[in-house]
């Protein structure tokens, strides 16, 4: 029976086609079900509002804002579904050449990670402008298409719209690194972050423990280190910040500001 199974795996995959492998930015798996037509195979222009990032000019944050994305971290949206039986989701976050991004939401066959699959692929051209204090990014759809792999059994277009990649884009966070000295004791500090945010502490001294936060009804996931420093401690931390989203910008300089200000008083509380 395993045999039949197995036989059955490959000639699926060989039947749905083979293709290079990808560098996912996240994944999901779903059932089969609220698929895009077939009928809708090609490229074809995308109309839709400019999407704008704004981003403070800080040494805590992490990555290159200056030159690119490879500061943000694009999530993955709740719309997918976790149920392997049937197919795995993926969602890809990519740069390109020539100030471009690509969105690539791709359903393939479970057991088959080699092939290509079906989907839709946004084309998204970007720009940087620097000002005195911020960074801002605008992100202009330019075109979308469509595409499907499978001999026999045809791979479903996985349902992926303007407003799905609008709901992708403005789940972005970026990551913030900061240190903090304190009067008090490593335990003590410990103690506070038990107190006032859902920490958990590994049992290993060399991990950090993680935590999260609410800021303007968001939560906000963080890591901790607690050193001792001098006659008190340095804590450590590192920040996954959300931006505030409002029409179609995405703001992160308050949601940094609140959320340190907060790790900071627990620290030094």
């Amino acid at each position: 029976m395993n045999r039949i199974i197995f036989l059955f795996v490959c000639i699926l995959a060989f039947l749905t086609g083979c293709a290079g492998t990808s560098n996912l930015a996240n994944t999901a798996t779903r059932a089969p079900g609220n698929t895009s037509p077939t009928s809708g195979l090609g490229t074809k222009p995308v109309s839709m509002p400019a999407i704008t990032y704004i981003v403070p000019i800080d040494d805590g944050l992490v990555g290159d804002f200056s030159r690119g994305l490879s500061g943000f971290k694009f999530e993955s949206p709740d719309y997918l579904v976790n149920d392997p039986k049937f197919y795995v989701d993926r969602v890809l976050a990519k740069e390109a050449p020539d100030n471009q991004l690509l969105i690539d939401r791709n359903t393939s066959i479970i057991g088959s990670v080699y092939t290509k699959g079906s989907g839709i692929r946004y084309l998204i051209n970007y720009t940087i402008e620097k000002g005195n204090s911020e960074y801002k990014f605008v992100f202009q759809p330019i075109k979308v298409t469509s595409y499907q792999q499978g001999l026999l059994f045809p791979v479903p277009i996985p349902k992926f719209d303007n407003d799905d990649l609008l709901r992708f884009l403005m789940g972005t966070r970026i990551e913030y690194k900061f240190e903090v000295d304190s009067e008090f004791n490593k335990e003590s500090i410990y103690a506070n972050f038990e107190r006032t945010a859902k920490i958990t502490r590994p049992k290993k001294e060399n991990i950090p423990a993680t935590g999260r936060i609410s800021c303007k009804g968001k939560p906000v996931s963080f890591s901790l280190e607690i050193f001792p420093y001098r006659n008190g401690s340095k804590a450590v931390l590192s920040i996954q910040i959300p931006g505030m989203a409002s029409s179609n910008t995405v703001d992160f300089r308050t949601m940094l500001d609140e959320a340190k200000a907060q790790l900071v008083k627990i620290v030094k509380s």
